[in-house]
């Protein structure tokens, strides 16, 4: 009798869930080891080449980067620069005035920090290296000079998984999203130590603009912050997503939105509006103010796969409805694809949710 009881308590323990020692089994949002007042700009998330993830934030003349295991759990602020920070501005060799949004991107055990410089009237890209994703990176110079009618800014840059070719992607200061294909390792190109210079002759392409005749209305103000994602087993006209923000980042009904097209070139094609009044539920915009619960204004999307195969987008939102930017913090949610290829996110806040496994 002992031996079946010990049997079976085996048996019971083998099938329970439980967390291992350092994982979260559960979460709430907003996440509460984000806490920090500056941890919460435009969050972009890198799945380094140790397997770790690592969450880069703008902070004006710096830029920061927290650690994570398991998408929950951060550890921060990191960086082996002055302060802990991984990038100063006063690093970077072109004058400037401070950092926006930045990209990461991890490719033969270097890391790649592309990062939107504020200049006098205008942004520009640029990008710098470094053997660990905590630095200190070394600035390489612009990859994309701004003009008076170009404000490059939110670089993310994303490998084609058909072909390994790289491409950066971007926004034209607000009207437009664009792209452009790197050389194939990204840095050096031949004899250069940067990757090639983009938007010259026609190489570049235009995903979406505010000019489109889909051009929706929730969409009013900026394009930003794309983000690309690969679902293969998807139909062949959606296996490249494109998730972007669409409004004004202070703003409450700030939003995130996404096109897909079968190629990382385009033609890129949006969701379905949502009707007046909703949000979700496969349509455009796919990640809205939710009033009831508090969150509103999300924004700079970011996404990964967990070992169970679940898709998870990573997001900063506002906790007021108030245009203001000192009110953000970070979400971690389920991104849902259903049987007609369409995404589909439910904002949660202050709910145990299940977490990632990783």
């Amino acid at each position: 009798m002992k031996s079946r009881l010990l049997y079976v308590l085996t048996l019971l323990l083998a099938a329970a869930p439980f967390a291992l020692p350092g994982r979260a089994a559960t979460y709430q949002n907003p996440l509460s080891t984000l806490t920090d007042p500056n941890a919460d700009a435009d969050p972009r998330l890198l799945t380094g080449l140790d397997g770790k993830f690592y969450l880069y934030y703008p902070q004006g003349s710096y830029i920061a980067v927290f650690k994570s295991s398991d998408l929950i759990n951060w550890t921060a602020p990191l960086g082996t620069g002055s302060a802990n920070h991984v990038l100063r501005s006063s690093d970077i060799t072109t004058p400037n005035t401070g950092f926006w949004a930045e990209g990461a991107f991890a490719i033969n055990n270097t890391y790649y920090l592309y990062y939107t410089l504020v200049q006098s009237g205008t942004k520009s890209i640029g990008v710098a290296t470094s053997s660990s994703p905590l630095g200190p990176f070394v600035d390489k110079g612009l990859v994309l000079t701004g003009s008076s009618s170009h404000a490059w800014r939110d670089p993310f840059v994303f490998k084609n998984p058909d072909t390994d070719k790289i491409f950066i992607y971007f926004s034209d200061g607000g009207n437009g999203l664009m792209g452009q294909e790197l050389c194939s390792t990204v840095s050096p190109c031949g004899s250069n130590t940067k990757p090639t210079r983009v938007l010259t002759g026609s190489s570049a392409f235009t995903m979406i603009t505010l000019s489109d005749p889909d051009y929706q209305a929730w969409e009013y103000i900026d394009l930003e912050h794309p983000t690309m994602f690969y679902a293969p087993n998807a139909d062949s006209s959606h296996r490249f997503y494109l998730m972007y923000n669409g409004a004004g980042g202070a703003l409450a009904r700030y939003a995130i939105g996404y096109a897909y097209s079968a190629s990382p070139r385009g033609p890129f094609h949006r969701a379905t509006a949502a009707p007046s009044g909703t949000c979700g539920g496969g349509m455009n915009p796919m990640v809205c103010q939710y009033q009831t619960a508090g969150v509103y204004g999300p924004g700079s999307p970011n996404t990964v796969v967990d070992d169970a195969g679940t898709r998870w987008i990573l997001y900063r939102f506002k906790t007021t409805n108030q245009e203001s930017w000192s009110d953000r913090r970070t979400a971690v949610d389920v991104l849902f694809r259903n049987g007609l290829d369409q995404l589909v996110v439910t904002p949660t806040i202050h709910t145990n949710q299940t977490a990632p496994v990783f």
